[in-house]
């Protein structure tokens, strides 16, 4: 195999787990591209392995929960080094997703959600979202 074909594969393996990630995180093409600072037909040519994703654009969705070292090298990234329950790591990843003030928000939700501990089991939705929305107040 020839050292073109190789780095062929290896790109249209890296556009596969990119997609992958960006399903996993639950964004459209469009939305994971202004993640990563570029238009959604470059999102596309990623995910394609049409052209190669620069250290800037891995950066950003790094911060969002992507796992850049699964992308790149197929191999995920061991969670378990930092003590996090998959349930925690899926917290996480949904943080990571959301939009600064959608951040704000679960964290507010959080904290409502701590306060309730054990008791939160019998409370309505709504409640908690009326809690979180006062939390959040407390900090702007």
């Amino acid at each position: 195999m020839s050292a073109c074909q190789q780095k062929c594969i290896r790109m249209s393996e890296i556009g596969d787990r990119l997609k992958e990630e960006r399903e996993r995180i639950g964004l459209s093409q469009e939305e994971f591209g202004l993640v990563g600072g570029v238009a959604r037909n470059a999102q596309s040519n990623y995910e394609k392995g049409k052209r190669a994703p620069d250290s800037d654009y891995l950066c950003a969705i790094a911060r969002k929960g992507v796992d850049v070292l699964y992308i790149l090298t197929g191999t995920q990234m061991d969670t378990s080094i930092n003590g996090l329950t998959p349930d925690e790591v899926e917290l996480l990843g949904i943080y990571r997703g959301c939009s600064d003030v959608g951040q704000r928000h679960l964290v507010a939700a959080g904290k409502a959600f701590q306060s309730l501990n054990p008791s939160y089991e019998s409370i309505e939705v709504e409640t908690v979202l009326a809690m979180a929305a006062e939390e959040k107040k407390s900090y702007g």
